[in-house]
């Protein structure tokens, strides 16, 4: 199921916060296997208010519990 997400994407995420408009953020994202396919790691290059942005992100599988972590 993870590897589904794997790949090249565009980015366009939506931050909220209270009592502002939300703010766009556009930018790409990087997502590749490891750990011999039991973890999605993501990279997420944009910006958001004019600044250039970062962000790194990892999903796993445990199949031991049979749960995603």
């Amino acid at each position: 199921m993870l590897a589904q997400a794997a790949g090249e994407w565009t980015a366009r995420i939506e931050v909220h916060t209270p009592g502002q408009p939300p703010q766009i953020l556009k930018g790409t994202e990087t997502a590749t296997m490891s750990c011999g396919g039991l973890w999605l790691v993501t990279h997420l290059e944009g910006e958001l208010l004019g600044s250039p942005y970062e962000g790194r992100g990892t999903c796993g599988y445990d199949p031991a519990r049979g749960t995603f972590l």
